[in-house]
């Protein structure tokens, strides 16, 4: 599989978060995110999730990501969508689990 420069496969290179940024939209994301991420991630991504601490590797932050390479729409659907085992962490993929718009 072929990947771009930020990492993502080919097929994500164009993907943008089809939502737009708006209170309604944030509102929206809070309960996907506390239920899938949170326990991991922490409750505003800042790390610290209980399940996280027993994991080979920390779960990324908002911190590690903000104005890193990997701060793409694509990369972070990807990496959302199938899961950190071609990202080498122990994310669990949430394709079939959540639904486009709350990945």
């Amino acid at each position: 599989m072929r990947h771009r420069g930020d990492g993502a496969p080919q097929v994500y290179a164009s993907i943008k978060n089809p939502l737009s940024f708006s209170r309604s939209n944030l509102s929206a994301g809070e309960w996907p995110y506390k239920t899938n991420c949170a326990s991991c991630h922490g409750a505003y991504g800042e790390g610290g999730g209980a399940a996280g601490k027993d994991l080979r590797y920390e779960p990324a932050t908002r911190a590690f990501v903000v104005d890193k390479w990997i701060a793409t729409d694509g990369f972070l659907i990807w990496s959302i969508a199938e899961g950190g085992e071609k990202l080498k962490t122990d994310m669990p993929a949430f394709e079939k689990a959540l639904a486009e718009t709350e990945r």
